[in-house]
């Protein structure tokens, strides 16, 4: 079994506008830098023969490049507690488009659908033991972002292996627009 997901590496200058954030949270485990990205569908685990359907169905994809724009912080969660901070993205039309487009061809090889609406965002931290009141707090005072715009020019199919000191993702492979 391999876990995979799709996602959009972050460029270094945003990676560069966004790691400095990443502090003033107690009870944070921040994401490193190299492992920025904003994921489009997260497939979880398969045999290597739907590994290779998924490859064969992100290869036939075709996409026009587009700009995106880190716009804001925010956080999910529930009434309780927070499980993680992210920078979210500007609405980009090309972007839920593109990601529908990748739903739909996973649900046609038998994958079940993502449950969760999409919300485009590039994951800065995961929380534990934090109060909703504290990530607030941090959210407002971290203000608004002013991070470059990017274009979007390929997709890229991650592995992930969980360990103590954290995920590894591995970039199995490059869709280019």
């Amino acid at each position: 079994m391999i876990r995979l997901f799709t996602a959009i590496e972050v460029p270094g200058e945003v990676a560069a506008c966004l790691t400095p954030l990443q502090r003033g949270m107690p009870g944070a485990r921040w994401v490193a830098r190299e492992n920025l990205h904003v994921t489009l569908r997260f497939i979880g685990g398969v045999d290597e023969r739907m590994a290779e359907e998924v490859d064969h169905a992100l290869a036939r994809l075709r996409m026009k490049p587009f700009e995106v724009r880190v716009m804001h912080l925010g956080s999910f969660g529930d009434s309780k507690a927070v499980r993680s901070i992210w920078a979210g993205l500007a609405p980009c039309e090309p972007l839920l488009h593109f990601n529908a487009r990748i739903e739909r061809a996973f649900q046609q090889l038998g994958l079940a659908a993502d449950k969760r609406k999409f919300t485009p965002h590039i994951t800065l931290g995961r929380t534990r033991n934090v109060s909703n009141k504290e990530v607030a707090k941090w959210i407002e005072e971290k203000g608004k972002l002013d991070c470059p715009a990017f274009e979007v020019t390929r997709l890229v199919l991650f592995s992930s292996q969980t360990r103590a000191e954290g995920a590894v993702y591995t970039p199995e492979r490059y869709y280019i627009f």
